[in-house]
């Protein structure tokens, strides 16, 4: 069930018109029978400012659309945000973007667990690219034709905590133990709107990335003015391949080296797949 879906235009008119919170109560009634509390009102009108901020920097096209709350299907759980349009190439891409209002958060035990103030005191809760990460995967599982036919969607996923500013050092939602979700599901914080504008504009070019195994490699095709281009790229599955070279052949070490780029489960590859003294 999809409370809101209407192109990114009326979006835009809905929002600078205040009607945004109005609308979608009336869609919660008239879908769900439900009336809509004061917090989740007061959410709504809080947050998806934001997005229009947001999405008037990303150069949409006419055709994109913007669903709000998305109830996944078989389930409880709503996806808050979710940008859907096709590229260049006429491939249909989706961005499932979770809207957080948190202003600060702590590291915690637990897979993909974070603590943050909610409902009035300091609670345990998922991390927010744990959480956009499970939605893709959420859908990606349900309905084989988002990645299995030639009508596919290609799914992306991100997290944009509007209120909160991130920590110039060790920013708690970046620790190392949340990279894995945060490589799937970027997280962008205040003063990161151009940032998600740039990740969510880049989709309307975006050609679908392939692997090729016997060159063990990712790869690519775009066209740029009518000039289309191959490239060819590392990744961690192309990774884990040479790591396990040295091994094979019983190497007595290997090199590497980056201009400023680096990939998160690098160090973790490492560690799993050598003594690292």
């Amino acid at each position: 069930m999809i409370i809101y879906n209407e192109t990114s235009s009326n979006f835009f008119n809905h929002i600078y018109e205040n009607k945004i919170g109005y609308v979608l109560k009336k869609n919660v009634l008239s879908k769900m029978n439900k009336v809509v509390s004061g917090s989740e009102l007061r959410s709504w009108e809080n947050s998806l400012p934001q997005m229009a901020k947001v999405l008037g920097d990303a150069d949409l096209k006419e055709d994109t659309h913007v669903l709000l709350e998305y109830k996944l299907p078989s389930s409880e759980k709503r996806i808050d945000f979710l940008v859907a349009g096709q590229d260049e190439q006429g491939t249909k891409n989706a961005v499932i973007i979770e809207l957080k209002q948190w202003q600060k958060a702590k590291v915690s035990e637990g897979e993909g667990i974070v603590r943050t103030f909610l409902g009035g005191r300091e609670r345990e809760t998922v991390h927010p690219a744990y959480q956009a990460s499970s939605y893709k995967r959420y859908l990606q599982n349900f309905n084989e034709s988002l990645y299995c036919d030639s009508t596919s969607i290609q799914l992306h996923s991100c997290a944009y905590l509007h209120n909160y500013i991130m920590a110039s050092i060790g920013e708690p939602l970046l620790d190392l133990r949340y990279s894995s979700y945060i490589q799937v599901s970027p997280v962008y914080f205040q003063f990161n709107d151009r940032d998600l504008a740039r990740n969510i504009r880049k989709h309307r070019y975006q050609s679908p990335v392939h692997y090729n195994e016997n060159a063990t490699a990712p790869w690519f095709r775009v066209d740029n003015k009518g000039n289309l281009y191959e490239v060819w790229f590392k990744d961690p599955r192309s990774l884990l391949v040479k790591f396990r070279l040295v091994r094979q052949y019983g190497l007595a070490g290997m090199g590497c080296w980056h201009l400023v780029l680096t990939m998160p489960q690098t160090e973790k590859m490492l560690l799993e797949e050598f003594n690292v003294h």
